[in-house]
């Protein structure tokens, strides 16, 4: 059977200000639950969307975005510490609860994103590397938000 109630949208290119590598005080927008592709495979999984808001210097409001995935490892004998873990650690030092309360608890806190320049067949864009403690006083007031034309980054 024909489909008939189907709109065809066509993938345009994403308009955003690509920021120079430095390391920039975040305060944490949201969390968000997603389903994503596993790497080499076409089975998924689920991730952790973690939102930012830049809070402080030239690109104050500006948004980023850092996928992780749900693990919590913290990189002993020999391995490397998990995304998740690192955001939770930065915020919250290194003793704390492995929970989605502890977890959900983050939102609103702030984190230091290490930017980097990457390059993608359509040119370069930015992606959170890692993320540090935040130094000295932490911002309380409202951060302006500058909202994305949209959540994905081209590559």
């Amino acid at each position: 059977m024909p489909i008939q109630n189907l709109e065809i949208k066509s993938q345009e290119d994403i308009e955003y200000t690509l920021m120079p590598e430095d390391i920039y005080v975040c305060k944490i927008k949201d969390l968000e639950e997603i389903d994503q592709k596993k790497y080499n495979s076409d089975e998924t999984e689920k991730a952790i969307r973690v939102k930012l808001i830049i809070a402080e210097g030239e690109y104050t409001g500006s948004s980023l975005i850092k996928t992780v995935r749900p693990i919590i490892n913290t990189g002993f004998e020999g391995g490397q510490a998990s995304n998740l873990y690192i955001l939770m650690r930065s915020v919250l030092g290194d003793n704390f609860e492995h929970s989605l309360d502890v977890l959900n608890s983050i939102i609103g806190q702030q984190v230091r994103a290490v930017v980097k320049v990457k390059k993608g067949q359509k040119g370069e864009y930015n992606v959170v590397d890692d993320f540090m403690k935040v130094k000295g006083e932490i911002r309380t007031e409202d951060i302006p938000v500058i909202e994305p034309v949209e959540d994905k980054i081209p590559f």
